[in-house]
């Protein structure tokens, strides 16, 4: 425990340690500082005429197991109490009883529970007034007006306080953005939404399957749902940046819902057909493509600015477990009563984001002058293009989505030809990558600050593509799941690291057009790889195509690690 001195003539920016004899009730507690070396110095030599130097330890009194006071750190931490702890729970102390701990009702200007300290000097417990302190025992409270000693010098005032959510929620816990209720709820929304959106994708993909025998309609289905990212994220990106988030979010969600529910009813008359089909995939790639910017840039709203990247982790986490519980259960369906189930569920799941979107209060935005959407389009470009690292970034992610995110559109093909495991397996599979992603954002979720994130970037994005080299020489099914959680895995560590790069990089009046290249990047340049895999399926059968991709993809990633040492260095 620090102590500083509020009475007795001293002045307010002296900081003092509450372990010397001469420590009285007129300090009160503030952040934690270093005592320079002569205050220490005197506070050794203070101690030397104590009793027992062993039970005497920073105000504790415990006969005979008093704890040596840990060493000072840079950052001035002490007792376990964090940066700016004047609002940290205190340890056990005692005051007039020895070993007795602090009731509660502390005093949270002095930090101590049960005592208060009013004008007078008199000490409080409790709400009563104690005559005295107790008589014999230095380790107790008493004011010296002596104190403090001549020559001793004092570091300058404490910093701010920490605020108490901040304290409450540990620095680096893996569900700390949690804490903030409006970004709870948007991330619930969202959570119900996707499970709907994949299960609503797998049975998009065994229905062609089933109408076509033909895994080139697959990249074709790939192709036109992907195709409107490439096509229309960077208007999405000025969208976000012009138009409030509520209004943006609230329509392009409830596009989704009417496109849903139209294929349903397709479905349930037999008129569907492949062309109506790839139609509505095309829209509802549209419509994802001008809600993506504005939905990353609100993950950034709706939090602190240092909860921005547990921020992204935890939409990672709700995204991927989505992942394996709507292929799951999309398998279960498909086989028991077929795929216009998997659609209505899908039209239901919007309900609940549509509800976050209409209770969450999204932050006003500062006014920016009006230019031309053309001019903000280039000065978007113009951003990426002079910030090298950002490009870098921006281009290995096209890789992974050109050259590795096509194994998703493949996946009906290797569950029926490959590994023969029916519409159940092809549930398990695509459940399994979701499964390690999962796990990649968990352990993104617990990253440490101060870690560099471009290395991970890099490594995760090499790992990927080995991984998914060894999927496509498998054909047991079980270890072509193990490899697909490797696959899912590295993945979300790679593309989630680069979002949250350009998240805290990336200044607020341009961002959303920042992340609109990273969406087309991740996105858009999918169809173009499910085009190229899905003709070299049709060719060479589907593992040797996608094995061919990601094997070129593996080199250039190794060739912008050796090149570009800037993306090594980020922080």
């Amino acid at each position: 425990m620090r102590l500083s001195r509020a009475g007795a003539g001293a002045p307010s920016g002296m900081i003092y340690s509450s372990r010397e004899p001469w420590s009285t009730n007129g300090y009160r507690i503030c952040d934690q500082f270093r005592l320079d070396a002569a205050l220490r110095t005197a506070c050794r030599a203070a101690r030397a005429g104590h009793r027992d130097a062993r039970i005497c330890d920073g105000g504790r009194c415990s006969t005979g197991r008093g704890r040596r006071a840990p060493a000072q750190h840079d950052c001035g931490r002490s007792f376990g109490i964090p940066a700016g702890g004047a609002l940290a729970r205190p340890s056990a102390r005692t005051h007039a009883d020895p070993g007795r701990r602090l009731g509660p009702g502390a005093d949270t200007k002095t930090g101590e529970r049960g005592s208060t300290v009013d004008a007078s000097g008199a000490y409080r417990r409790c709400g009563r007034q104690n005559p005295k302190p107790a008589e014999g025992n230095p380790c107790l409270m008493s004011r010296d007006p002596a104190y403090p000693p001549q020559g001793v010098e004092t570091p300058a005032a404490p910093a701010p306080r920490v605020p108490l959510d901040v304290l409450l929620a540990p620095e680096r816990g893996w569900f700390r953005a949690l804490r903030h209720p409006d970004f709870r709820l948007f991330w619930i929304g969202n959570f119900v939404s996707n499970i709907g959106t994949w299960m609503h994708n797998v049975a998009q993909g065994w229905l062609v399957l089933l109408l076509t025998n033909s895994p080139w309609w697959l990249g074709v289905l790939g192709f036109a749902q992907q195709l409107p990212a490439l096509l229309f994220s960077l208007p999405g990106g000025v969208l976000a940046d012009r138009v409030p988030r509520r209004r943006l979010l609230f329509t392009t969600q409830s596009t989704m819902l009417a496109l849903a529910l139209t294929l349903t009813v397709l479905v349930w008359r037999e008129a569907v057909t492949v062309p109506i089909i790839i139609v509505l995939a095309f829209l509802a790639g549209t419509t994802m493509a001008l809600n993506a910017p504005s939905y990353q840039a609100a993950l950034r709203d709706l939090v602190e600015p240092e909860d921005t990247l547990n921020a992204i982790a935890l939409n990672s986490i709700q995204f991927n477990t989505s992942r394996v519980l709507g292929p799951s259960i999309a398998g279960f369906l498909i086989a028991a009563v077929g795929v216009a189930a998997c659609f209505f569920l899908n039209a239901l799941s919007y309900l609940a984001l549509l509800f976050a979107i209409l209770k969450v209060k999204f932050p006003e935005r500062e006014a920016r002058p009006a230019n031309s959407f053309r001019a903000e389009l280039v000065e978007g470009f113009r951003y990426v293009w002079t910030h090298r690292p950002i490009l870098m970034l921006v281009v290995v992610v096209a890789m992974v989505s050109m050259f590795g995110l096509p194994y998703l559109v493949m996946m009906p093909a290797f569950a029926r030809d490959v590994l023969h495991v029916g519409p159940t397996g092809l549930g398990y599979l695509v459940a399994a990558a979701g499964a390690g992603a999962l796990l990649g954002g968990l352990q993104l979720a617990a990253w440490k600050s101060h870690r560099r994130r471009g290395p991970l970037v890099l490594a995760a994005a090499m790992l990927f593509f080995s991984a998914l080299v060894l999927f496509c020489i498998s054909r047991q099914p079980l270890l072509s799941a193990l490899l697909l959680a490797v696959v899912g895995g590295a993945m979300v560590s790679s593309v989630a690291t680069v979002n949250s790069l350009i998240q805290t990089v990336v200044p607020d009046g341009i961002r959303g057009r920042v992340l609109s290249m990273h969406t087309m990047a991740f996105l858009g340049f999918t169809p173009l790889g499910s085009l190229l895999v899905g003709a070299l399926a049709e060719r060479w059968g589907p593992p040797t195509a996608l094995a061919v991709s990601s094997g070129f993809a593996l080199v250039l990633t190794g060739v912008i690690a050796v090149v570009a040492p800037e993306v090594r260095r980020l922080q």
